[in-house]
């Protein structure tokens, strides 16, 4: 008999598999060592069917984690380009069918005006129009949901300075 083939009566029994199963690769090897003598085709299908569950697991693991940190989001459209504003004083919260909200950073704003480039169909609005405090959700609505518009934000910080701050949102 050929190496690597075995009588039916050798051939080891298929709950080998939850080794390599459960333990990924650890099991795959620790099959594989156990029956690389009675059956060595077999104990190669344990090792690479480790490494398989291993690979998976990773992917299982990494995309898990990426869900956790916020980076997928079921059931919600996301901006491609959140945080949208990032040198000025807003930060991305959320964006679905127009409506795009906001926090402000960590001074005190007063929104002049909010202008979106193309401007289909009427202008944007925005709310509250009061003097925010830190960290306050600022609601930009009637947004173009087609093609990719961009946002002009003019607002007066604390300190009375004027400041402007753009994005494109990425319809």
């Amino acid at each position: 008999m050929a190496s690597g083939e075995t009588t039916s009566d050798e051939r080891p029994n298929k709950l080998w598999y939850l080794l390599p199963i459960l333990l990924g690769i650890i099991g795959g090897v620790i099959g594989y060592f156990v029956l690389k003598d009675r059956n060595r085709k077999f104990a190669e299908h344990l090792l690479i069917a480790g490494l398989v569950m291993s690979v998976v697991l990773s992917g299982i693991v990494f995309t898990a984690a990426l869900y956790a940190l916020g980076v997928f989001t079921p059931g919600k459209a996301r901006v491609p380009c959140s945080p949208c504003f990032g040198v000025g004083d807003f930060a991305f919260v959320d964006y679905s069918g127009g409506t795009l909200i906001l926090s402000n950073g960590p001074r005190e704003i007063t929104i002049n005006t909010v202008t979106a480039t193309p401007d289909n169909p009427p202008a944007v609005s925005f709310s509250p129009t009061i003097r925010l405090p830190p960290a306050t959700n600022v609601i930009i609505a009637g947004i173009d949901t087609r093609g990719d518009v961009q946002l002009v934000i003019k607002y007066t910080s604390g300190t009375g300075l004027q400041k402007q701050d753009t994005a494109t949102i990425h319809n």
